[in-house]
């Protein structure tokens, strides 16, 4: 049986290990030129496709609204309010007119309650700042306001004001 030399298996393993990296280095390389590769869609690891060579790139670029989006406001009332409550919000309450009355004797009963001077937009949708005292809407008014029963309410000049309790939005105005 031949001996072997010292130090011959280690250069088996490192002539191995060089082809390989020869072939990974390889098929990088290769890698754009073969047939079912499409080089135009981002992918998961690249993100948008960047043109750097034409000097032109996707990233960063923001496309228009849609045609039928309505404007945001960016009044300190209005910001970062929730379409959910806006959806669900009324801007009129339909009141019949024995409910109005129960709603206008109350309103003339607690007027010493009435906030006259307001610094914030009153309209569905409002954040109601801290400042302003809100009441539970009372039993007395339990069947002319049903629906709005565990919410809310502050009253300003010629308004009573329906506030969400959990939310401090404003979700219903009723005309005095």
């Amino acid at each position: 049986m031949p001996q072997q030399k010292e130090g011959q298996g280690t250069n088996w393993v490192l002539t191995g290990a060089v082809v390989i990296a020869v072939l990974v280095v390889i098929a990088f390389i290769a890698w754009p030129w073969l047939p079912g590769v499409d080089q135009s869609r981002p992918s998961a690891t690249t993100g948008t496709r960047s043109h750097q060579v034409a000097g032109e790139s996707e990233a960063g670029k923001s496309t228009p609204p849609p045609q039928n989006a309505a404007p945001r406001s960016t009044a300190p009332s209005t910001v970062g309010r929730s379409e959910d409550i806006a959806a669900s919000a009324k801007n009129s309450v339909d009141l019949d007119p024995a409910q109005r009355k129960t709603v206008e004797d109350f309103y003339a009963k607690h007027a010493q309650d009435r906030v006259d001077n307001v610094d914030f937009t009153i309209s569905v949708g409002a954040a109601v700042p801290a400042q302003v005292q809100l009441r539970d809407v009372p039993i007395s008014l339990a069947d002319a306001l049903s629906a709005y029963s565990g919410d809310q309410y502050f009253m300003v000049p010629n308004q009573f004001v329906i506030v969400g309790k959990q939310t401090r939005r404003i979700v219903a105005i009723i005309p005095i």
